[in-house]
């Protein structure tokens, strides 16, 4: 009588609990201000080396961003370059103890994943929560990748989310939200076009949304740099940011983690850089021209902002300058854009067997049993790319 009356969304919620409260235990409950942390400060000190690297960069940048007098020597402390804007949002964590800040910035973020879960799709059916286990298994990696690190795609995922929910019915306020993403990595500019594709047919919003978006804009670049370190400095150091952005190493790039697919199908292709382009430009325009055919036709969307969006986000990780594996998480919403696009039962069934044989491949202990040797080789094959391209095509 029980399991009768259990209704498809109760049990999706009861899983999102789960995940949360997992995450939770496993990467803010340690850090918990209200465990007595040790008076001596080398154990503070050591503690904090456990703490993910790249969180503690956005606090140390903030700190030398506030501190240090000259921009030239405040910019050659850090390898990835963070606009002023994002190291303004950090001085809401410029707490004396990172430990502290750590377990704030990590239970919000898992608090905006969970309420991300709830707006992207209605589960008012139990396929749909069926969809909802796959995308939580095949964005797995990189709810971990991200909580072990302290980057900020959960972040961007939930903005992302949140300004489709309200697309329609609010499209300034939808604007507004997302045109802070530029400003927190820099080539999630690209995001605007989809939504832009989903209001071209209706003028009254479109504009609504554009005002909001270019107003946001406004803010992050000039407006909440100047308010923290005043109209001068802010200026300076947003320029300094550019120029750096620009003189990037191209070593960078190159690193073995990063799965960008100009990256990727250089090794690919053994180094010929203009035959690898030419590939990888025709490859995702090929998949471009397929969403933005879709998303034209689409009417605008007020549910299920997975089915529509998820495609969106996947190709632009895929086309970020630097992408690295964590942005698995931006997988959480393709079984419901697969599921909308894939007709006939077969041809379900039979893409989801390939795309099961393509995630457990990036298992150790699989790839142990099929004798392919250690997971992280597949890194400089760029695995995870086409693993990402795959299931772009699917979606298309």
């Amino acid at each position: 009588m029980l399991f009768k009356r259990l209704h498809p969304h109760h049990v999706a919620w009861l899983i999102i609990a789960v995940l949360l409260a997992a995450l939770w235990f496993r990467y803010s409950a340690p850090y918990a201000p209200w465990k007595p942390l040790p008076k001596s400060q080398i154990q503070r000190h050591e503690i904090s080396q456990y703490l993910p690297s790249d969180f503690l960069g956005f606090i140390k940048g903030w700190k030398q961003l506030s501190r240090t007098s000259s921009v030239e020597e405040l910019m050659e402390h850090s390898q990835f370059k963070y606009s002023p804007g994002l190291l303004a949002v950090f001085s809401l964590l410029s707490h004396d103890s990172p430990i502290v800040a750590w377990f704030v910035y990590s239970t919000f973020c898992i608090l905006l994943l969970g309420l991300t879960l709830f707006l992207g799709f209605r589960y008012a059916t139990w396929r749909s929560v069926g969809m909802l286990l796959v995308g939580l298994v095949l964005a797995w990696n990189g709810f971990l990748g991200i909580l072990a690190n302290g980057q900020l795609e959960i972040l961007i995922l939930a903005i992302a989310v949140g300004a489709g929910a309200i697309l329609k019915d609010w499209p300034f306020f939808s604007g507004l939200l997302l045109g802070c993403l530029p400003w927190f990595k820099l080539p999630w500019i690209l995001l605007v076009f989809p939504f832009m594709l989903m209001l071209h047919s209706v003028r009254r919003r479109f504009r609504l949304f554009f005002s909001g978006y270019l107003l946001s804009c406004f803010i992050w670049a000039a407006m909440v740099p100047s308010l923290i370190l005043g109209p001068e400095r802010a200026i300076l150091v947003s320029q300094k940011w550019f120029t750096l952005l620009q003189n990037q190493s191209l070593s960078l790039y190159l690193t073995p983690e990063n799965q960008s697919v100009w990256v990727s199908a250089i090794r690919w292709f053994e180094g010929n850089m203009e035959l690898a382009l030419g590939v990888a430009c025709l490859l995702t325009s090929v998949i471009l021209a397929r969403f933005t055919i879709r998303s034209a036709l689409t009417p605008l969307p007020t549910k299920n902002v997975f089915a529509w969006l998820s495609p969106w986000l996947v190709l632009n990780q895929v086309l970020t300058p630097m992408s690295w594996r964590w942005g698995s998480i931006f997988l959480l919403g393709m079984p419901f854009a697969i599921r909308y696009s894939v007709r006939g039962k077969w041809a379900r069934i039979s893409i989801w067997v390939l795309v099961t044989i393509l995630w457990m491949i990036q298992m150790n202990w699989f790839i142990q049993i099929i004798g392919l040797g250690v997971w992280n080789d597949l890194y400089l094959y760029g695995y995870i790319t086409f693993f990402w391209l795959v299931l772009l095509v699917l979606a298309s």
